[in-house]
Parts: C-alpha cells; sequence; structure tokens
C-alpha cells in the first residue's frame, strides 16, 4: 500500500471510508456522504488501542483538529464495502463514506472516487485504487 498524506480531521473520520475535502478550512477532511466529490480515503488505522472499554465502532480514523492520513489519488488502499461488486467496478461513496458501485443510469452524474482492484462484499475491507471523478452516462 501507498504512503497516505496527513491532513486535519473538520469532524469524526471512520477508518477505511471516503473523505471529501473541507472548502472552508485548508489542509482539512470531512467524512464524504452520499454521491459527493471524494478526495481520497482515510487510513486503516484506529485512532485508540482495540481494547472493549475504549473501542468505536465503527472505528474511528480521527476526530476533530486531529491528524488524520488520507491516500490521495494514484495510490492503493482498504475501503469499506457497502455491498457487492467485481474488480474494475467504478465506486462512490454512500452516506456513511462506504464503497458502492456507481450507477450507469442515462443522464446520471456519479461522483467515483476508487477503482476496485479485486471483488467487494458488504462489511469487507477493499483493495482499491484511489481515483476520483465524475462519470455521466450519455442518455
Amino acid at each position: 500500500m501507498d504512503q497516505p498524506q496527513v491532513m486535519r480531521a473538520n469532524g469524526t473520520i471512520i477508518v477505511s471510508r471516503f473523505v471529501k475535502i473541507d472548502s472552508a478550512d485548508s489542509n482539512s477532511v470531512l467524512a464524504c456522504g452520499a454521491n459527493e466529490r471524494v478526495f481520497g480515503v482515510a487510513q486503516e488505522s484506529s485512532r485508540t488501542a482495540p481494547t472493549p472499554d475504549v473501542a468505536a465502532d465503527p472505528a474511528q480514523a480521527a476526530v476533530i483538529t486531529e491528524s488524520v492520513m488520507i491516500y490521495t489519488p494514484g495510490r492503493t488502499c482498504l475501503l469499506m464495502a457497502a455491498g457487492s461488486f467485481n474488480a474494475g467496478a467504478l465506486l462512490k461513496s454512500n452516506a456513511d463514506g462506504d464503497a458502492v458501485v456507481c450507477a450507469e443510469t442515462a443522464g446520471l452524474k456519479e461522483n467515483s472516487g476508487a477503482i476496485a482492484l479485486e471483488a467487494g462484499a458488504a462489511g469487507r475491507l477493499t483493495k482499491v485504487l484511489v481515483w476520483p471523478f465524475t462519470v455521466t452516462t450519455e442518455t
């Protein structure tokens, strides 16, 4: 896996989820919502030790004002899947920042954030290439 870029969290960031640039604050990221423009994928490690009394579920990569490592375009990393897909699928963010397949509906604009490098299944980490771009299916 590639080395990520360190940025500042401007909210709670969950591990291995899509993030977006915070346009109101320099060098900061926020959790990505459904079909929002993706900047990258959050680090794969939790901000706390995985002990039952302190561990958050799902695991947090960072909370507001903490540093968080972000896998930016062109880097490979693990991303949480929210559904099933095949290798080569174009993936976008759902409301939780998890990966779902971009729809191929005529005239629909989708903000793809990554390309699956292996098949994925809901609730599992999947290897992806971070590659944000807008997909518009012709009518």
